[in-house]
């Protein structure tokens, strides 16, 4: 069934009607191993200097002059975030009926010697649109196959179905902590995606997801890049969330 007001954002009948039912699907061919490995060797450079913890992230708002944090050196995060849009923007916007400007752009290492921790709990990124119909989103791609020890994605299927209304800023990493009911439909409806190299998903911006941690048992680190994309010519519409009295959102 159709989403009501959603505009066809794919090129692919059967790609947007997974999309519509799902909120994200797997695209395929986004990249080879080679530039896998290329990006694996840039991102190690680029937090060499930086905090080595399991979850480690290079980020960046890139809307609106091109910011960059986290990363000591400035200029490496600016080479790995240019390759990233070198690399991956063709390939990707093949897909699209609609345009789409990057909005963020993170990649992230999860070691492996950590004891098993890098675990991401339920969140949404929750962008708000000036126009509903067509929704902003993030692509997940991973550096190497994904399997049950490498630190696996998990989407709740038709999730951002769920949210009647705009999102609050602050919202995102809260979904259990604001409704702990969700617990239930997030365990009969999460859907654990085992990728390939070169695979991807792309999901709609408010679709719940989480993070498992890469296990003690691999010997090797997790490496992926997650990018947000905001439609082109529209506004973000910023929510803040406030408290009753009683403390109540």
């Amino acid at each position: 069934k159709k989403v009501q007001g959603m505009k066809s954002i794919l090129k692919d009948p059967n790609l947007q009607e997974l999309f519509e039912r799902d909120g994200f699907i797997t695209l395929n061919n986004l990249l080879s191993e080679q530039t896998a490995d290329f990006f694996k060797k840039e991102i190690d450079i680029g937090l060499k200097d930086t905090l080595s913890y399991s979850d480690v992230g290079v980020g960046s708002v890139v809307q609106d002059g091109m910011k960059f944090t986290n990363l000591a050196n400035v200029e490496i995060q600016k080479k790995i975030q240019n390759d990233i849009l070198h690399y991956l923007k063709e390939p990707l916007f093949e897909y699209f009926t609609q345009e789409y400007i990057f909005s963020v752009i993170l990649a992230t290492k999860k070691s492996h010697s950590y004891g098993g921790g890098g675990h991401v709990g339920a969140h949404i990124h929750g962008y708000n649109c000036s126009n509903d119909d067509t929704p902003a989103v993030s692509l997940f791609v991973p550096m190497q196959d994904m399997d049950n020890i490498m630190g696996l994605v998990g989407f709740v299927k038709a999730s951002y179905k769920l949210w009647d209304g705009a999102i609050t800023t602050g919202y995102e990493g809260n979904v259990l902590s604001i409704n702990p009911h969700l617990q239930s439909l997030i365990d009969d409806y999460i859907s654990f995606q085992k990728l390939k190299v070169g695979q991807a998903v792309l999901f709609h911006s408010q679709t719940i997801h989480i993070g498992w941690p890469v296990c003690s048992t691999s010997e090797k680190d997790r490496y992926a890049l997650t990018l947000d994309l905001f439609p082109k010519n529209q506004k973000f519409i910023y929510y803040e969330m406030k408290s009753n009295p009683e403390g109540k959102c």
